[in-house]
């Protein structure tokens, strides 16, 4: 049918867009204007000279194979929110007990608003080795040159340190985690 070529057509435009356009969104008689952000550079992307073979889609796709459902399933309640600050790139941290499930979180997160790609940098699994980790403590400098907006942590002190920071969400501690905390 026409509607779902036209609708494909759209997607693939937005997935391959680097943002910073106007695009309009149809959904029956509502017309929508929306201006998505531009991507700023990650250092995880290819660096500058080198050939990218595949689209941020592809490649976000390629390395995502965590199931969003099961990793934010403590979270549900919550869900609209983490979709409005991936979408708009705020600074967010997300705290759990081991590497494993704050990573596969962050990935989570990321692919609540796939197709688009998420337009700030990130780190699956930050230390306080990290080199960015005195940079960004004040939420204004995420996002920063290369710093990134969206954390995996599982010190218990970066809830301290980066107490500032808008979004701080908990996952996988059972009943008792699974909150924002705003």
């Amino acid at each position: 049918n026409g509607n779902g070529r036209q609708a494909s057509a759209a997607w693939k435009h937005m997935s391959s867009s680097r943002g910073g356009k106007q695009l309009t969104v149809r959904a029956d008689e509502f017309v929508a204007p929306i201006i998505f952000p531009e991507r700023r550079a990650s250092t995880l992307d290819a660096k500058e000279g080198q050939e990218e073979s595949q689209t941020d889609a592809q490649t976000r796709m390629s390395f995502s194979k965590v199931c969003t459902y099961s990793c934010l399933s403590g979270v549900v309640k919550h869900l609209w929110r983490i979709w409005e600050a991936m979408l708009l790139a705020e600074p967010f941290v997300i705290f759990g007990s081991n590497p494993e499930i704050v990573s596969s979180s962050v990935s989570a997160c990321m692919d609540l608003i796939f197709p688009l790609p998420y337009s700030a940098d990130y780190r699956p699994y930050f230390t306080i080795h990290d080199s960015e980790f005195n940079e960004i403590q004040n939420p204004e400098n995420c996002g920063a040159e290369g710093n990134p907006t969206l954390i995996g942590v599982t010190n218990t002190y970066f809830l301290k340190a980066y107490s500032s920071w808008p979004n701080i969400l908990s996952v996988g501690g059972g009943d008792a985690a699974g909150g924002l905390a705003y």
